[in-house]
């Protein structure tokens, strides 16, 4: 029975070590799954603020450019050199290079795609203004391309205030990024910390249980010892050769088979251990009058088979039975059989503990009284009627 209870303590204690640590392996891969989430939506985030900080350089290339286009052309306005009108269409020819640039890093975003479209309007029309107003200046002077002249400053303060707006939706894009990526990290920090907790609180509870596991080890060895008696007496029952000592799991199956149940049945233990219920070693007509008198005594349905054997055990109720037993070559024999569940530490129970007594002898003891008796009550009444036959004889004699 220590033995039992032992595997009882081992069983509960693995049962909870292994719910706790698949608890923790659960919660460090949501904190994995997390951590990873972060780090991809953190690359994203990044990646769309490397972009904004390449469109800002861009936008701020295009405008310097202009700026070098439109000194060049007032530079020609006041020396009327041809070779700063060159350098000015250089000027002009590097906008495509720039332009592209625009192109490809807003490919991907319609608003800022529409944007792009929306200055390189002004600015082709503010590039044509420029061409237009040295070819007039050329030929007919400052006078006549006047109006020429006003008109590009307008076109250029309208340039630079497109790229000023889009520069401040930039700037307020980026600064919605970083407010969003702080309140995302912020979250997941809390999550990750609740998590990081619940693993520290069940391992805070593994050791508990360790802790409880061996406070139950020095329990048991501090009981073991004034018990050693009867664990002789125990060892002496389990392998005694006048009992059948038979445990079985809680659904019936046989676990323990002592060499007495071994001698009185004929099986081996290997044979029956794993394999068989104690219901398939008993008279089956019998299984099924125990379930018929136990329905009607308890008022509830109960099923012929090993339920039959132990219903009242299952419930604590003390059940000691006669019952037939079948041994393997066949033949069978009478048995007075006492049932008791088997309980962990939560008095859950885990199996079941059939003992059984041969009880041959005392039926054949029994019929030989039964009939030494009968043949005492035929002789008392024989002698008796005799008796009864000759008393007026008797009674004439002694008169």
């Amino acid at each position: 029975m220590t033995e039992i209870f032992k595997m009882s303590l081992s069983h509960t204690f693995k049962k909870r070590t292994l719910l706790a640590f698949e608890l923790c392996m659960v919660l460090l891969l949501i904190t994995g799954l997390i951590a990873w989430n972060t780090a991809r939506e953190s690359s994203t985030s990044m990646s769309s603020i490397k972009q904004v900080h390449s469109l800002n350089h861009a936008y701020d290339a295009l405008k310097n450019n202009l700026d070098k286009i439109e000194r060049r052309q007032l530079a020609y306005f006041i020396s009327k050199d041809v070779n700063v009108i060159t350098q000015r269409d250089d000027f002009i020819l590097s906008l495509a290079e720039q332009r592209q640039a625009l192109h490809n890093l807003t490919d991907q975003d319609v608003t800022q795609h529409a944007n792009v479209k929306k200055i390189e309007t002004i600015l082709d029309q503010r590039i044509n203004v420029l061409i237009e107003s040295e070819r007039i200046f050329t030929k007919q002077g400052f006078a006549a391309a006047e109006p020429s002249f006003t008109k590009g400053s307008e076109l250029g303060i309208n340039f630079r205030q497109a790229i000023v707006d889009v520069e401040r939706q930039l700037q307020e894009n980026i600064q919605q990024q970083q407010s969003d990526e702080l309140a995302r990290i912020s979250r997941i920090a809390i999550i990750i910390i609740i998590l990081l907790v619940l693993i520290g609180l069940i391992s805070a509870w593994i050791q508990r249980c360790i802790h409880q596991r061996l406070v139950e080890e020095f329990n048991l060895q501090e009981l073991q010892q004034p018990l050693l008696n009867k664990g002789a007496l125990q060892d002496a029952i389990f392998n005694s050769r006048n009992f059948s000592c038979i445990a079985t799991d809680v659904h019936g199956i046989i676990q323990f088979f002592n060499v007495g149940a071994e001698r009185m049945l004929g099986y081996q233990a290997s044979e029956v251990v794993d394999k068989l219920s104690p219901a398939a070693i008993s008279d089956p007509q019998e299984v099924i009058e125990r379930a018929r008198v136990l329905s009607a005594e308890m008022n509830v349905l109960i099923t012929p088979g090993f339920e039959a054997l132990v219903y009242k055990a299952s419930r604590g109720i003390e059940d000691i039975y006669e019952l037939t037993y079948i041994r393997k070559e066949g033949n069978r024999f009478p048995a007075n059989v006492s049932v008791t569940a088997l309980r962990d530490i939560d008095q859950k129970i885990i199996g079941y503990l059939l003992i059984g007594i041969d009880n041959s002898v005392r039926k054949q003891i029994e019929a030989t009284q039964a009939i030494t008796d009968q043949r005492l009550r035929d002789l008392q009444f024989y002698t008796r009627s005799l008796i009864e036959s000759n008393i007026p004889r008797l009674v004439g004699v002694h008169s």
